[in-house]
């Protein structure tokens, strides 16, 4: 049945797969290279699936497979293609970009493309790791294996998205998609790895059959780990995926956890386009409270901040071993990370590595004369903290803070000594006499202030922490703002 609803569905929603502009064009630089070989063209055209699919359903519509093998990779086609074929193959290629696909269709097709680059990491470390050699031929079935589900984002939307919001932890991709489409990306799959020729591993991938090749059933794992890891590292789904290849390796699992953990990151940078939310970012996030918290309210930061990247659902996570130091470094080692981002990171540990309960980021404005609520976390809806506006010329004891890098602990045993100095509307709003107070700058400009308190004893190990947190992140914003300048 599900067979017969896939053949339905390929009928009114087959199409040429775009090129993703950034592998076209550097196809287009290398082939204006005099020393350009064959070679270097497959080592690109290799990682775009809408290149690599058109050029096996056109080479391969006439070999069956046993008097003339398929081709098996972009290389050993190239190689009886020859350039000026390839120049004109290329030339004529649509890309992504002119497709005339929608903004939100090239969004969520560069995030599944994100997942496709890990796939194919994933898979080169699992077969290494076998003793094998990561060929082109297994190069060329990892990069194709999601080809069910790249039909599915590029030609019907909006049933994909229905399936991205119902694909959550440890609900089953294949159950999920059947739901929402009538058959599973498996059943998609091996019809259109027909139907377009695909090399025969890839077909082989694309089978559940107990009879596949080492090969095949490696690259069924990875696939299923890299699915997995896109909503998370530490939910049951991945933690089974993971066991599952630990088993099929022989490998310790803790020990294959850290090698997949490596190989997501190094995915991440590889990946050359910048609108994506990498599987290694959910790895680099602290845990989320499963209890609703008050949506974040964002305004430009003082220096120039990105929009977020439009995320996947992250799913709840267990502690990472991660230090707040290492989250940071790695979270800035990804071009797409965003001011933003580093704030989001830097409220959640505050919120639940050090416990605090109420987190206001007051911001100034523009002209540095007002500073207001923008980010927050553990305020109630109804708090007049979430609308608090600070005019700095009459903040007394703000308006000093804000003057260079550094912070204040206001306790029960020196309040008094500060309660004039603090504007009244700030007192009215927290209501608090035993609170931590520290300004955040973005390199020599101040940007804003912090104010934390808890429900919880504060201490000095507390303070101290805190204080190492907004230190930390302060200097990772000047990182990225520097970036960003040098990169315009």
């Amino acid at each position: 049945m599900s067979d017969s609803a896939a053949k339905t569905w390929l009928s009114s929603h087959k199409n040429q797969v775009p090129a993703l502009d950034s592998f076209h064009q550097k196809v287009l630089e290398t082939l204006k290279r005099k020393t350009t070989s064959l070679s270097d063209l497959a080592d690109i055209i290799s990682l775009d699936p809408g290149m690599s699919i058109a050029l096996f359903e056109k080479m391969n519509v006439k070999r069956n497979g046993k008097k003339q093998p398929r081709l098996d990779s972009v290389h050993s086609i190239l190689g009886l293609m020859g350039i000026p074929a390839v120049t004109h193959f290329i030339n004529q290629f649509q890309t992504l970009q002119n497709s005339g696909l929608s903004k939100d269709i090239r969004q969520a097709y560069h995030q599944l493309m994100s997942r496709n680059f890990h796939l194919m990491h994933q898979s080169a470390q699992f077969i290494e790791l076998q003793g094998m050699a990561n060929t082109h031929e297994i190069e060329a079935a990892a990069l194709l294996h999601n080809t069910a589900e790249i039909y599915a984002c590029l030609f019907d939307i909006a049933q994909y998205k229905k399936y991205q919001q119902a694909c959550l932890p440890n609900n089953l991709a294949a159950e999920t998609a059947e739901f929402i489409f009538g058959f599973n990306f498996s059943e998609l799959g091996h019809l259109l790895s027909h139907q377009l020729h695909l090399p025969d591993l890839a077909r082989e991938a694309q089978q559940q059959s107990k009879n596949t090749s080492r090969k095949g059933r490696t690259l069924r794992i990875v696939a299923e780990i890299t699915q997995q890891a896109e909503t998370g590292w530490d939910h049951d789904a991945f933690t089974q995926s993971l066991q599952l290849g630990s088993d099929y390796l022989d490998y310790p699992v803790s020990s294959l956890r850290k090698k997949v953990l490596s190989t997501a990151l190094k995915a991440a940078l590889d990946f050359p386009i910048a609108d994506v939310f990498p599987a290694i970012a959910n790895a680099i996030l602290l845990p989320t409270k499963e209890k609703p918290q008050p949506k974040l309210t964002s305004a430009p930061l003082k220096a120039p901040v990105s929009a977020p990247a439009p995320a996947i659902k992250k799913q709840t996570l267990t502690s990472s071993n991660l230090s707040f130091s290492d989250r940071v470094k790695s979270l800035i080692r990804l071009q797409n990370t965003t001011q933003a981002g580093i704030i989001d990171l830097l409220l959640k540990e505050l919120a639940e590595e050090l416990q605090l309960s109420r987190i206001v980021l007051m911001l100034l404005s523009k002209n540095s004369d007002v500073l207001s609520t923008r980010f927050s976390k553990g305020i109630d809806t109804q708090s007049p903290l979430l609308k608090l506006q600070i005019k700095v010329s009459q903040g007394g004891l703000i308006k000093n803070l804000i003057t260079k890098p550094q912070s204040l602990w206001v306790k029960p045993a020196n309040f008094k000594k500060y309660e004039t100095l603090l504007p009244g509307s700030f007192r009215a709003s927290c209501q608090s006499d035993n609170f931590f107070l520290m300004s955040l700058f973005i390199s020599e400009r101040p940007i804003g202030m912090i104010f934390c308190d808890s429900t919880k004893q504060l201490d000095e190990t507390l303070y101290k922490a805190f204080k190492s947190r907004l230190s930390l992140t302060a200097k990772a914003l000047t990182f990225l703002s520097q970036r960003a300048k040098k990169v315009s």
